[in-house]
């Protein structure tokens, strides 16, 4: 996903809350990469069919990802490593109790 994709997808998302609900987050140009791979990787949760729990990404899918949006492997292992902090953030909200 390119900078005006994203872009798009997260304007798309804002018209689906109101502007009440709507959380604005500034990211900084050092993780831009990672959050579109992370954005990119949205479809790819790994979900546990007994319980519904998010569980992650596969690390395959991280991998293939990265090679498809022609990141320089140079940047591959920083970009993972900032993709697990943000994972495990993100399946601690996806996970609370509602």
């Amino acid at each position: 996903m390119v900078k005006e994709e994203v872009g798009d997808y997260l304007e798309d998302s804002e018209e689906e809350t109101s502007d009440e609900d709507a959380d604005c987050y500034e990211v900084w140009p050092d993780n831009w990469e990672t959050f579109t791979v992370f954005i990119s990787l949205s479809a790819r949760w790994q979900i546990d069919g007994m319980s519904g729990r998010y569980q992650g990404f596969l690390r395959a899918d991280i991998e293939s990802t990265l090679r498809l949006m022609q990141i320089e492997s140079s940047r591959h292992l920083e970009i993972f490593q900032n993709l697990q902090v943000m994972e495990g953030a993100a399946m601690k909200e996806l996970n609370r109790e509602r």
